[in-house]
């Protein structure tokens, strides 16, 4: 706003300076000035009552006009550069002592949300891995290359992948607020209200706020994992679309919907913040869900609830642990507190599949349908996570319970893994 007013003001001002010269006279000056000020205020305000250092730029030439016409002065080269560049100096200037309170402000809440540094919650990433843990642990847990790392190249996770990194917007409200009161000095003067429109560019604390609800509790379940060493067959959702096509069974969209709402609302773009590395992060809420998950079935009705979705750790244990939060859905920040236990046939299996580059399997057994998601690094995760793109982070775990038997609604099975 800053670069616009100074050139519509340089624009003004050159006006002026042109009838000046060619004039010879003051008072055709200062008609000019009148006419620029008329036309910024009454006609087309954006130029002048908006974008206050323009409407400052003009009265000010008026101003010089008229005085110097009054004492019957014919204009000279060095008058005209003097007072053209002096009146432009003016508009700007009334634009940095309009804007002073606004940076002021900014800085109070720079104060109220530093930028801090995140390393200590990820501080696992570092630690030495116990002696207690098998050798063969230790080369599936390694990034490089590894089990867990990211997926081969042609596997469909890329396509999901690349479908979830699209879909951000990068430029929420409360992320503008926070790169507005983290901005350089200067660039808080060149964006302040004071050289344009306040109510576009206006931060308050409202927008830095947490606005997003606590989620209620699922169902929940006592129910034993199937009690086998090695699963049936697991069944793998080809969900690499922003929707499921025809070709899905019901219950595929349905988990579709569970899994893809679930990524969005756990690592919410609000939540996140500021975030320029692991050491300089502003405004961070740790990873969770709230009141909008799970969503409600759209065009199918509801024959699968969720009654439960647990978070599978990869890396914080050294080996694949589970948080057993049963009722309750996982919060990053509660997880210290929660217990955890070993993964399931089934979720040791799952994820198997995962690191080879599915992104949802299931298991059916009558009316209970067990189902696995993977939590992939996007780009910008790996600006606090050390770990490269498309690596797994976690998983969701989820069972379902069904009004039907879902054998009717199951594509053909994978081969047993």
């Amino acid at each position: 706003m800053a670069l616009f007013s100074l050139i519509v003001s340089l624009i003004i001002a050159g006006l002026v300076a042109v009838t000046l010269a060619t004039s010879h006279s003051y008072k055709f000056g200062a008609t000019t000035s009148l006419a620029c000020l008329a036309v910024g205020v009454f006609f087309c305000p954006a130029l002048g009552a908006f974008f206050p250092p323009v409407g400052l730029t003009a009265l000010g030439l008026l101003i010089a006009c008229s005085l110097l016409a009054a004492r019957s002065f014919r204009p000279t080269s060095r008058q005209i550069a003097l007072v053209s560049v002096a009146m432009v100096f003016v508009g700007m200037a009334g634009g940095v002592l309009f804007s002073l309170d606004y940076v002021l402000h900014l800085r109070d809440l720079r104060a109220a949300y530093p930028l801090v540094s995140v390393a200590s919650r990820l501080e696992y990433e570092h630690r030495p891995t116990p002696n207690s843990v098998p050798a063969a642990v230790v080369a599936v847990m390694a990034d490089g290359g590894a089990k867990f790392g990211p997926p081969p190249q042609n596997a469909p996770a890329w396509k999901a992948l690349a479908i979830a990194e699209e879909k951000q917007t990068r430029w929420g409200s409360r992320l503008r607020a926070l790169e507005a009161i983290h901005a350089s000095i200067v660039g808080q003067f060149v964006d302040a209200p004071g050289f344009g429109i306040a109510r576009m560019s206006y931060v308050n604390e409202f927008a830095l706020k947490e606005r997003r609800e606590s989620p209620g509790s699922l169902r929940g379940t006592n129910e034993k994992y199937p009690p086998t060493e090695r699963p049936d067959a697991l069944r793998g959702t080809p969900l690499t679309a922003t929707r499921p096509t025809d070709t899905h069974s019901p219950f595929e969209g349905r988990l579709w919907d569970i899994h893809e709402s679930g990524l969005n609302d756990f690592f919410s773009q609000e939540d996140e913040g500021l975030l320029i590395d692991r050491d300089h992060v502003a405004g961070f809420v740790s990873h969770r869900f709230s009141k909008e998950f799970p969503p409600r079935p759209t065009s199918t009705p509801l024959k699968w609830e969720l009654v439960r979705l647990e978070l599978a750790s990869l890396r914080r244990f050294g080996r694949p642990m589970v948080y057993a939060t049963n009722r309750e859905l996982p919060r990053m920040d509660q997880l210290e507190k929660m217990p955890t236990r070993e993964p399931s046939a089934f979720e040791a299996a799952a994820l198997g599949s995962l690191a080879e580059g599915e992104e949802i399997v299931y298991l059916q057994r009558g009316h209970c349908v067990l189902a696995m998601g993977a939590l992939r690094a996007q780009a910008n995760c790996t600006k606090c996570h050390e770990v490269r793109r498309g690596a797994l982070l976690g998983a969701f775990s989820y069972e379902f319970l069904g009004n039907a038997t879902p054998a009717g609604d199951a594509p053909s099975a994978k081969p047993p893994i």
